[in-house]
């Protein structure tokens, strides 16, 4: 498991909470598995 965000995702944004938003969401598709 990757334990790093991307911070190449961000580069376009100013505010803090779309950074954070942006990050988390994509680390959450890479990393989190979901059994179903």
């Amino acid at each position: 498991m990757m334990l790093t965000f991307d911070k190449n995702l961000v580069a376009n944004y100013n505010s803090a909470s779309q950074k954070i938003r942006v990050l988390s969401e994509s680390w959450v598709l890479k990393e989190i598995y979901c059994p179903s």
